[in-house]
């Protein structure tokens, strides 16, 4: 879309911490680009949209049965940075033509909502970015393993900084850790317990820790983008107690019985700020057969609500079609989804995200 079309953007809790970082950054590489700021108290929104300017805080309510966004202009796009359980603002998107991004959904809710979209053939691209931090580790973990003939191990590696900045949403995604999940494992899809799979390695910053295997939607993302015969993903917590004391408790039926609120705050008890860590490893075979070894390891040292915000900005121009730039095509999409690897090391580069690379 060209920028003189004056596109339009509403940011459901584009007010709380995750969504002002959204709204800054779209502000910050677009500044033609109206931003509506939504909330169920809009006046919590009126600085920020003064800071932006070509702004405005709305009234929505997800949990209402009132119309949303009554009387008001219809965005080009909407960003789900809340939970839309209800899929209300999935089917006002659908329903007027808008693009969305969604980045609050995992587990059965992602796949009730697949579903819900499939089901009323959209009109505009509905891009389902759940994954860790928006889609940024799938997008660099699929350019890593495209040039691959075979991928034997496709495995993403997350250190969580518990002190880290973070939204009300980031606590919850812990509930339901538990539960087992699929995975690809050796060219099938089987069964694992969340928690196990120990992996100890080094991270960008020089610290090492063990990660565990955890299910998020980048577990079944990874090898279906990449073909991978096997792929994990694997999560460790910068306090080693902490991690420690989590996979002991998850491995057992003692976390049943903690209360959600003390769970929570295990894992995440938000804080001024941290960097935030990831590792990319692939194995396979080239495309003359030799066998390859690559790591990719990302440091962001504004941490992990930078690191989503800027991948929301990039699935935003590839929603819209920004910079000149063929837009995704309708219906259902993901990050892996013909992901611009160029644009996507130049914002890097251009917001300080270290990349370091091993094998290439």
């Amino acid at each position: 879309m060209p920028e003189n079309l004056s596109p339009s953007v509403l940011i459901a809790g584009g007010y709380g911490v995750v969504g002002s970082d959204i709204a800054r950054l779209i502000r910050a590489y677009h500044p033609g680009i109206r931003i509506l700021l939504g909330g169920r108290h809009p006046e919590k929104g009126r600085a920020l949209a003064e800071e932006l300017g070509n702004a405005a805080p709305v009234a929505l309510d997800l949990s209402g049965k009132q119309p949303l966004l009554a009387g008001q202009e219809v965005p080009s796009a909407v960003i789900a940075a809340v939970h839309d359980s209800s899929n209300r603002l999935l089917d006002y998107a659908i329903s007027n033509g808008a693009g969305l991004i969604e980045i609050a959904r995992a587990g059965d809710e992602l796949i009730r909502a697949m579903i819900f979209t499939a089901q009323r053939a959209p009109k505009k691209p509905v891009l389902f970015s759940s994954n860790w931090m928006a889609g940024i580790p799938a997008m660099l973990a699929r350019e890593t393993a495209a040039d691959m003939s075979a991928v034997t191990r496709l495995d993403m590696s997350i250190l969580f900084y518990g002190k880290d900045r973070g939204g009300p949403d980031s606590a919850t995604a812990v509930d339901g850790i538990d539960a087992p999940f699929i995975q690809r494992l050796g060219n099938a899809w089987q069964e694992v317990l969340p928690m196990t799979d120990p992996y100890k390695l080094r991270f960008p910053s020089g610290k090492k820790a063990k990660a565990y295997r955890v299910n998020m939607p980048d577990v079944l993302t990874l090898p279906l983008a990449s073909g991978a015969a096997s792929a994990t993903v694997r999560l460790a917590v910068d306090s080693p107690v902490n991690n420690f004391l989590s996979m002991f408790l998850l491995r057992s039926r003692i976390w049943k019985l903690i209360p959600r609120e003390t769970r929570r705050s295990l894992v995440h008890n938000p804080g001024p700020g941290a960097r935030h860590e990831v590792v990319i490893e692939a194995e396979g075979s080239g495309k003359d057969g030799k066998p390859v070894k690559r790591r990719l390891g990302l440091l962001d040292p504004q941490g992990q609500v930078h690191l989503t915000a800027l991948g929301v900005l990039l699935q935003l121009e590839r929603v819209l079609g920004l910079g000149g730039k063929e837009a995704l095509p309708a219906g259902i999409c993901f990050p892996e989804t013909a992901p611009d690897f160029e644009r996507l090391h130049e914002m890097l580069a251009k917001e300080g995200v270290e990349i370091k690379r091993e094998g290439f």
